[in-house]
């Protein structure tokens, strides 16, 4: 028996219980579920249950917000739910139904979700890993022609290297494509043949491009870096486009012979079409993308960070941080790096140092005992339980704690500090250093600006913030309390 089991079932129970769930994740703190229903939940009951901070409707997406023990709730809730691997509920059915309702922004946020939410840990670790390394060799505790390095280092990058293997599978289970031919479409784009092409003899040029390779007289055109290793838009699109065929397929094929010649027609053509028609057009649209983005931060860089430093709280209420994922990782397959997205690192910090202001200035010890747990919780990354339980319903250090982080985020985009992989927390701080030429200038000016953000939200939140006094009792309460006692 499962200690969670039973806030579990509450969850299940309240959500509209097991028939009414499409589909359920998570991400570093919050259940994510998409219900056939939304109005069958009893989102009171769930806000007033222990173990539950919060609730919150956004991107089509019905969201329990748990906190630190939110992966223990979801092995808990699919056991007693009985849920397939994938967090789905195909057996209930109405999932058509239910992405039909969703509008065109919800789908987007839905997507990068379910892509990305499985993998955010271990994305983390290696960027850390690397930043780590790249930090070892700079104050000359490693070389990098060392055994430890070489382990350790590649260790870190394989996960961004081969992210189109890593992304094709989760975008298979999104998709609801089988989830080895995901695998397969990400590990064509990774083969190193096909990744060293650019190596081969020019034999034309088409828009622009130089082609060294052609399928049946139609020119290959590989990507700016000359590889789909690490990009991340393309094998989406091929997965989502695989997962149609695929779904046509298992229609016209004998069943006698489904098992293998699905995949083997599906491979025999959307390999193809990745190389020739949907590589080039969304490597087109993504650099395209990342050169506007780019071109309107060198327009007003401080400005730019200062908005999504004061944003980005906000965002992580709405569940909507993830949006910017993909443009992140594009950047660090075009780029090598990403400046675009890197103000809103201290958000979190700034969260915290507002809960520790309330720290100092409540009376309440349950409250310090909050507010200090949920402070460690921010210098790791996790802001929820201190947005949640402490900040968000005083309202005052919320909006201190994102002044602050816009003060940060301006700093930071006048600096276009650089980050090389992402992560969250305290420990991600060993990304902003260079991993070619093992700077540490990046992982220091960040770390300046964290302190920064962290000393006006403190600074404001002590002055600004007063404990409201707990109310006092009337002469008729205060009576009955008496009675009460005397009658005891």
């Amino acid at each position: 028996m499962n200690k969670y089991d039973g806030l579990a079932r509450i969850i299940l129970t309240n959500v509209g219980g097991k028939s009414n769930v499409v589909s359920v994740t998570h991400c570093i703190t919050r259940l994510r579920f998409k219900l056939k229903d939304e109005s069958k939940a009893n989102t009171e009951i769930l806000e007033n249950t222990d173990g539950v901070m919060k609730v919150m409707k956004s991107g089509g997406q019905y969201q329990v917000v748990i906190g630190q023990t939110v992966g223990d709730v979801y092995a808990a809730v699919m056991d007693i739910g009985k849920f397939s691997s994938g967090g789905g509920a195909a057996e209930t059915g109405g999932s058509e139904e239910a992405e039909e309702k969703k509008g065109i922004f919800s789908s987007f946020v839905g997507i990068v979700t379910a892509v990305f939410t499985p993998i955010m840990g271990m994305l983390c670790a290696c960027g850390m890993l690397k930043g780590l390394c790249a930090a070892a060799v700079s104050l000359g505790f490693l070389t990098k022609g060392s055994g430890a390095y070489l382990l350790w280092y590649y260790a870190g990058d394989a996960l961004f290297y081969f992210l189109p293997v890593i992304i094709g599978w989760t975008s298979a289970k999104k998709f609801k494509l089988n989830e080895i031919t995901g695998l397969m479409i990400g590990l064509t784009m990774c083969v190193p043949t096909l990744t060293s092409l650019a190596t081969r003899d020019v034999i034309g040029t088409f828009l622009g491009n130089d082609i060294y390779i052609n399928f049946f007289g139609i020119p290959i055109i590989l990507p700016t870096n000359n590889s789909y290793a690490q990009t991340v838009i393309p094998v989406i699109v091929a997965v989502f486009v695989a997962s149609k065929l695929e779904g046509w397929l298992k229609k016209v094929i004998p069943t006698v012979v489904k098992s293998f010649l699905v995949p083997f027609f599906t491979l025999v053509i959307i390999i193809p079409a990745t190389f020739v028609v949907i590589g080039p057009i969304t490597s087109w649209l993504s650099s395209g993308l990342s050169a506007f983005t780019l071109t309107i931060y060198g327009i007003a860089p401080w400005l730019e960070g200062m908005i999504l430093g004061a944003i980005h709280q906000t965002l992580v209420i709405f569940g909507l941080h993830w949006c910017y994922s993909p443009l992140r990782y594009n950047n660090f397959a075009t780029l090598g790096y990403d400046t675009l997205i890197t103000p809103n690192f201290p958000a979190a910090f700034c969260q915290g140092a507002a809960t520790l202001a309330v720290y100092f200035k409540t009376k309440n010890n349950n409250t310090k005992g909050l507010c200090a747990s949920s402070f460690i919780s921010t210098i790791f990354g996790v802001s929820e339980p201190a947005i949640y339980a402490i900040n968000l319903p005083r309202k005052l250090p919320f909006i201190c704690a994102s002044i602050g982080a816009a003060c940060s985020g301006f700093v930071i985009g006048l600096l276009q500090i650089k980050i090389f992989s992402g992560g969250v927390g305290v420990f991600a701080l060993t990304n902003f250093i260079d991993t070619e030429t093992g700077s540490m200038t990046g992982m220091i000016q960040m770390a300046c600006c964290i302190l920064l953000g962290m000393a006006v939200s403190f600074i404001l939140t002590m002055l600004l913030y007063k404990e409201k006094a707990p109310a006092k009792k009337t002469d008729a309460e205060v009576a009955a309390l008496e009675a009460q006692a005397s009658q005891g």
